[in-house]
């Protein structure tokens, strides 16, 4: 529960501040009104079909490997792609920084809330992941913009947003690390390989 509650927290708080690329585009970079919202376009466009693709590939190839591995890109890829879109300053890249981030946040989070729903016990799922979904969504979503722009503010840094982007993305992925595999095909191959292993060890002695 404890680790559901930071992975949405801190997902929350990635997707506020995607929401917040626009005004981020035309009150700091000064882009125009035209490019700014089309670089919000497209990381909600790219957002959306990486999400399908992400829960897909996870029901085959399991939870843990399509969360753990596009977050560690994602967190290796902040900062480069922040520096990228605040030293041009052009539509070029502030919409392609916003296609990549937004594409590997996607497609990670497309296995986050199967992964998330799937390690709460039956009995009490429901309710469980109503309040783990939904208090760091409201707590998160209702401030990060506020903070964001405080943080803009006090630092007089557009590259502010990164780091605490940053941060933030790596509390989620060492609590995406302590949970278990859960994807049902995965889990079913492991326990099958379980109950093959003595039948096999006792063959040869038969």
């Amino acid at each position: 529960m404890v680790c559901g509650f930071l992975i949405i927290a801190c997902g929350t708080i990635g997707s506020y501040i995607f929401q917040y690329m626009a005004t981020f585009g035309q009150n700091t970079l000064r882009l125009s009104t035209s490019v700014s919202m089309a670089g919000e376009l497209a990381n909600n466009g790219i957002g959306i079909v990486a999400v399908m693709a992400g829960g897909a590939i996870s029901d085959r190839f399991g939870r843990r490997s399509v969360m753990l591995g596009p977050q560690l890109l994602f967190c290796l890829l902040i900062v480069p792609c922040f520096l990228w879109l605040t030293t041009a300053r052009n539509a070029t890249s502030f919409i392609s920084a916003n296609l990549i981030l937004s594409a590997i946040s996607g497609f990670m989070y497309g296995a986050v809330y199967a992964a998330i729903s799937e390690s709460i016990p039956k009995a009490v799922r429901a309710r469980v992941f109503a309040l783990v979904y939904s208090i760091p969504v409201a707590v998160f979503g209702g401030t990060t913009q506020f903070f964001i722009t405080w943080l803009l503010h006090v630092t007089g840094s557009p590259m502010s947003i990164a780091w605490y982007l940053t941060g933030v993305s790596l509390i989620g992925l060492a609590a995406m690390y302590l949970l278990r595999e859960s994807a049902p095909v995965r889990v079913n191959s492991a326990d099958q390989r379980a109950s093959w292993a003595p039948a096999s060890a006792v063959m040869p002695g038969t």
